[in-house]
């Protein structure tokens, strides 16, 4: 992080410049040769180790209105189709209660038995 932020005061870093940083290191490789690209749970730790010394600045120094790192989101693509989960396959549903109704109406007296009415 230093050498692509260090030259810049804490006061002075933007939503961008944090942008761009995370951007490059997207682009970047690592090791000999070729190398090989950072993976998301690096890009990850290295934007929580940005946004803890951010916070810091904001919360103990004072250099910082807010946290620029916090304004970077996932980059985690939306479901195309438009629908938060998969169908329901309603038939498999029944025989599943149907499997476990014997669990669901076993008897109180031993006191470990849960209450044959459904939820």
């Amino acid at each position: 992080m230093v050498p692509a932020l260090g030259h810049l005061k804490a006061r002075e870093i933007t939503v961008s410049h944090v942008a761009r940083f995370l951007a490059d290191r997207r682009k970047a490789r690592y090791g000999t040769g070729e190398g090989k690209p950072y993976s998301r749970t690096a890009i990850r730790l290295m934007k929580e180790a940005l946004s803890s010394v951010l916070t810091d600045a904001v919360e103990l120094d004072g250099l910082l209105k807010s946290n620029p790192a916090l304004a970077i989101t996932s980059r985690k693509k939306r479901n195309r189709t438009g629908t938060s989960r998969p169908e329901v396959n309603w038939n498999r549903t029944g025989s599943f209660l149907d499997a476990t109704e014997v669990w669901f109406q076993r008897p109180m007296s031993d006191g470990i038995g849960i209450p044959s009415s459904r939820w």
